[in-house]
């Protein structure tokens, strides 16, 4: 026979028994929500890390390259450079006995990158040794360059043409 007692002890049991699961699992929730958090915070550390060191490398390849790039620099014309470019142009052909004119220039904005491009287009006459130095020397500008279009025509010693060339100008918009 169950007496009271076994009754009273029974239910204190029951209840204990669920107090403790109901205990047990709050605290499995808690550690699953801390483990979660805990695994989002280590993910944001890893990628912190990783973004650090990427700025690292990044900045150590700026360092590192940085004399390439002034060099390279030096093969590209500016805004600012371009007027003195056509200037020094002239003042070579007219030491060179040749008579040189800019007939166009027109600047074409590249969308999407770093350079635009200086369309110039030259006329230019004189003797075939002094045509020969002044398109040789559009051959060689230093800097970044493409002759589109060159002709000539010869009369009696002397030569004549007109020359077209695509230069590429660093925009710094």
């Amino acid at each position: 026979m169950i007496t009271r007692k076994t009754k009273s002890i029974g239910v204190v049991a029951i209840l204990f028994f669920l107090g403790s699961a109901a205990a047990f699992s709050f605290a499995a929730y808690e550690i699953y929500q801390l483990g979660t958090s805990l695994e989002e915070e280590v993910n944001l550390v890893a990628n912190n890390e990783a973004l650090r060191r990427q700025a690292t490398e990044s900045n150590q390849l700026v360092e590192q390259t940085e004399a390439e790039r002034n060099q390279l620099a030096n093969f590209i014309l500016t805004e600012d450079e371009t007027i003195n470019f056509l200037a020094e142009i002239e003042r070579v052909a007219f030491e060179r006995g040749v008579r040189l004119q800019t007939t166009s220039l027109n600047l074409v904005e590249r969308s999407g990158t770093d350079f635009d491009s200086l369309e110039a287009s030259f006329s230019f006459s004189g003797s075939d040794r002094q045509v020969r130095e002044i398109v040789s020397m559009f051959e060689t500008i230093p800097y970044e360059n493409v002759i589109t279009t060159m002709e000539l025509s010869f009369n009696q010693g002397q030569v004549s043409g007109t020359l077209e060339l695509i230069l590429s100008i660093a925009s710094y918009d």
